[in-house]
């Protein structure tokens, strides 16, 4: 499952990773949140995201967050469950991280 509050990495992963896996949309509302998953990509852009985070952290899935901020990278990087990736790579780069990132935690 993907949370993308701008939907922009989402729609780049879901097109690129459509046959590997099944990709689907969080919404923002976790409690609407019916869908069964195995990991999570958590992409923070603000704040905002920072907040819905921590309910998404309760659940207790694997989380790989990306940011193109370093200083929320920074944030995450001693959770349990969490891995990061910086996004201000390029798209073949990130494709790759995050490919070889979702394999060993799921």
């Amino acid at each position: 499952m993907i949370y993308d509050s701008k939907s922009y990495l989402y729609r780049f992963l879901k097109y690129r990773y459509r046959l590997t896996y099944n990709v689907v949309k969080s919404n923002k509302n976790l409690a609407n949140n019916q869908i069964e998953y195995d990991a999570l990509l958590f992409i923070v852009y603000n704040e905002k995201d920072v907040i819905t985070f921590m309910d998404y952290y309760t659940q207790e899935k694997p989380i790989l967050v990306c940011s193109d901020d370093l200083s929320y990278l920074d944030k995450y990087s001693n959770l349990a469950r969490v891995q990061c990736v910086n996004t201000s790579i390029s798209k073949k780069e990130l494709e790759e991280k995050i490919f070889n990132t979702l394999n060993t935690i799921i």
